[in-house]
């Protein structure tokens, strides 16, 4: 993420990028910023990898570090978004996010 283009470095300085499927890295990282972190951004379905899904419980447990810590949940359905089911990703694995990014799919 911080490398990507079109990204400014101010804002990229901001950001933490953890391995996709790993609560328990998403959980040291959280106790290592303490109320720093506003809000986890995340593709439900990894396509920038090979289309990974979530692991068993991986979703549900963001949904509630996010909910313990007062961080917003942030589904980026850019590519699963009507694709994967008519509610999205977020409504085949029943999450609840607070935001959802779609793309050109709504149009």
């Amino acid at each position: 993420m911080p490398s990507s283009a079109g990204v400014p470095a101010e804002i990229a300085q901001h950001t933490l990028s953890l391995p996709y499927n790993n609560l328990d890295v998403v959980l040291e990282c959280f106790r290592a910023h303490k109320g720093q972190i506003a809000a986890i951004i995340v593709e439900p379905v990894a396509g920038n990898m090979g289309c990974v899904p979530p692991a068993e419980g991986y979703l549900e447990g963001l949904r509630e570090l996010c909910d313990e810590q007062g961080a917003l949940l942030i589904l980026d359905e850019v590519m699963t978004g009507f694709r994967v089911s008519l509610g999205c990703a977020q409504g085949l694995y029943d999450i609840q996010p607070d935001l959802t990014t779609l793309g050109k799919i709504i149009g």
